[in-house]
């Protein structure tokens, strides 16, 4: 009767074993990943929208939105900015977040093939952030008829990506509650609006439309600095922005 393995036999075991795992180990690496990620955006999107609504009862006004992007030049512009700044914040954090702010230069873009400075062409930063007691990091903006919202769902941790835990929010000035950025575009940047606003060399550039304005969906390919900044969209609706099926996170570009 045999009583037990050969060497020979523990060792073809163990390579069996080595073989399966390193098959199976980087993708279940990737679906904790993924679900983290997914877990911390649903988490911050939860908080924020409850923030909107607290800062609106807590204000005592009735449009939030439109109140806060109320534009006036004689009266200095967007008046209200301080207001509904401190409302949100105050809302969200529980606390004085004068001292924390933060200043970001290492984002990267949805595809990872650009660096992102700025939101839009605006030199205003994609995340002038302050620390939430959650651990998120909030950004804001007041302008160009927007209030806009940038979270950092999981704070100094990576990837550091838009699209990614990086996402670009307003607040819908109809009916206070939180929205993407904007809708994404539906089509490619055209031959002709490459040629007219994205030709450097024949003094054509224009940075704006080039970059941002007509380059801000979530593409696997494109170089644009603006790529992810309508990720929120299609995350909001958990849809893969490149298949049009369920599961955004799920196919979230290495």
């Amino acid at each position: 009767m045999k009583k037990g393995f050969t060497l020979t036999e523990v060792l073809i075991t163990l390579g069996i074993i080595g073989v399966v795992a390193a098959m199976t180990i980087p993708s279940l690496i990737n679906t904790y990943k993924t679900h983290v990620l997914k877990t911390q955006f649903k988490h911050s999107v939860s908080n924020l929208a409850q923030a909107i609504q607290f800062a609106k009862i807590n204000s005592q006004i009735d449009n939030f939105g439109k109140y806060c992007i109320s534009f006036n030049e004689s009266n200095g512009g967007y008046y209200n900015t301080n207001e509904c700044i401190n409302a949100l914040v105050n809302s969200y954090s529980k606390k004085d977040l004068k001292t924390d702010k933060i200043y970001r230069n290492d984002i990267k873009t949805y595809n990872n093939k650009a660096t992102v400075y700025y939101i839009d062409s605006m030199s205003l930063p994609v995340l002038y952030q302050a620390r939430m007691s959650d651990g998120t990091y909030l950004g804001w903006h007041i302008y160009n008829g927007m209030y806009m919202l940038s979270v950092d769902t999981n704070g100094s941790k990576g990837p550091n990506r838009l699209g990614h835990d990086i996402f670009t929010f307003q607040i819908n000035p109809e009916n206070d509650v939180l929205a993407s950025y904007r809708i994404p575009l539906t089509q490619e940047m055209t031959e002709e609006q490459s040629k007219t606003y994205c030709d450097k060399e024949s003094g054509s550039y224009n940075t704006y439309e080039c970059e941002y304005a007509l380059n801000n969906s979530c593409s696997l390919t494109s170089t644009a600095v603006g790529n992810g900044f309508d990720c929120s969209y299609y995350a909001l609706k958990d849809i893969c922005p490149y298949t049009g099926k369920a599961g955004y996170f799920e196919c979230l570009p290495k």
